[in-house]
């Protein structure tokens, strides 16, 4: 039996509608700035509005051993990233990690039949599916990958037009880490605006550690302050402690002979 011919309009109207749709999706994508809420939309946008059974994005670990769902479309999708769901690299039974690995789209017609891919419990009606790279400045970012319940779903134009999607994704998901990055930086430095005029105004030892508790990483941290004592004559020296992150910040007194500190009082 002929295969049926395939107008070559219809590929090109086809094409077409696909590339106004990344060009929304990047466009929405491009505005948020938050990471999670960033892939969890991408995620979403693909799976709705390419008319897919199922889409989510991974991204490579800090390692560069693991691709960890980072988002996912659906109940499924965020049931995945619940349970931290994630893909080692070397694994030869995934089309993620081989999409990973090698650096290029890889398209299964028939799930069925391919020795290389990764059943999910949460998926049991993909047919077919595709995963591309998701790549800036020639470093790997993750992978974005999508299931159809139909058999032979995605072509070669597939990959190509995901392809330009998945660019999109890594600009918009270096941007956001950017922001995050920044962000912190602003926060961390308020803090330390705020700690250097607390500790410029105390008075007290006690407005001093009230001072250095926001900038002191530990909970419950002990600070001592060397007082009341002359390097030459004194047998004993006090000293102020106060403890960070108690309720109250525990605050006391204690005496040591300078004999237990031979150096530098000896």
């Amino acid at each position: 039996m002929q295969s049926p011919q395939i107008n070559p309009i219809d590929l090109v109207t086809t094409r077409s509608q696909e590339l106004e749709i990344v060009a929304e999706v990047s466009a929405i994508i491009t505005r948020i700035t938050n990471l999670d809420e960033l892939l969890q939309t991408v995620s979403d946008l693909t799976k709705e509005r390419f008319s897919l059974y199922h889409a989510h994005i991974y991204l490579l670990s800090e390692d560069g051993k693991m691709l960890q769902l980072a988002g996912g479309a659906g109940e499924a999708g965020r049931m995945m990233k619940t349970y931290d769901h994630a893909i080692a690299m070397d694994r030869h039974q995934s089309v993620v990690a081989q999409s990973a690995r090698t650096r290029q789209g890889v398209i299964v017609d028939d799930v069925r039949k391919e020795p290389n891919f990764l059943p999910n419990p949460l998926l049991l009606e993909t047919s077919s599916e595709m995963a591309v790279p998701i790549i800036a400045n020639e470093a790997l970012i993750g992978v974005l990958d999508m299931q159809s319940k139909a058999i032979g779903h995605f072509t070669t134009d597939d990959v190509r037009t995901k392809t330009i999607l998945a660019n999109q994704i890594a600009v918009a998901v270096q941007n956001a880490r950017s922001f995050a990055t920044t962000q912190q930086l602003l926060t961390e430095n308020e803090i330390l605006r705020v700690a250097s005029e607390a500790i410029n105004a105390a008075n007290t030892f006690a407005e001093l550690a009230k001072a250095l508790a926001p900038v002191i990483p530990s909970s419950r941290t002990v600070l001592s302050v060397f007082e009341n004592y002359d390097l030459n004559n004194a047998s004993y020296f006090e000293t102020t402690t106060v403890v960070l992150g108690s309720e109250d910040n525990n605050q006391g007194v204690s005496r040591f002979p300078i004999a237990y500190f031979p150096s530098p009082f000896g």
